[in-house]
């Protein structure tokens, strides 16, 4: 049976996983398009293996970005913090290691809901399906504050062109 997984493994490394990961965060397809298209093209063990794949390639993007987003943040803490006070700096690191520590716990369980929350809540379902805006969605306020780390990956991976000709 792993062979069989292998040989979808395969055929799915070679498309462009991005374009799995911008249907995902079109609210109005989400993971949910990705599912019913793998199930109408693969047997149900099949499209769950490769719905598994996709979902891996998001969270695991997810985590990257999540991880660098921190990491700026503690950066600029770090900054605004040595350039108000110099003289307690060791006692300050001390601090900053533990708040940053408990920081990355609270936030790992309530990232890792969020992503959850984003695939799982209703699909967007707009008056105007022609004038819908993607990019745009992702920057109204509500979903900026609420879907942070998610917001930032499509403005990354949303503006990308899908394919380019050779000229």
């Amino acid at each position: 049976m792993k062979a069989k997984h292998d040989k979808y493994w395969g055929n799915l490394r070679n498309m462009n996983m991005i374009i799995f990961v911008a249907v995902v965060l079109d609210p109005r397809y989400k993971i949910k398009f990705v599912e019913c298209s793998f199930q109408r093209l693969f047997e149900k063990e099949d499209a769950d293996f490769l719905c598994g794949k996709v979902k891996e390639v998001f969270n695991g993007l997810f985590k990257s970005y999540r991880v660098a987003l921190n990491s700026d943040q503690a950066h600029q803490s770090a900054q605004h913090n040595q350039d108000v006070d110099m003289d307690d700096s060791a006692f300050d690191d001390v601090c900053f290691a533990t708040a940053f520590d408990n920081d990355v716990q609270l936030s790992e369980s309530v990232n890792t809901n969020k992503v959850n929350l984003y695939l799982i809540e209703f699909l967007e379902k707009p008056v105007d399906l022609s004038s819908f805006d993607i990019l745009t969605w992702w920057k109204v306020s509500s979903n900026n504050y609420k879907y942070p780390v998610l917001s930032q990956i499509a403005r990354d991976i949303l503006v990308m062109l899908v394919s380019t000709v050779a000229s």
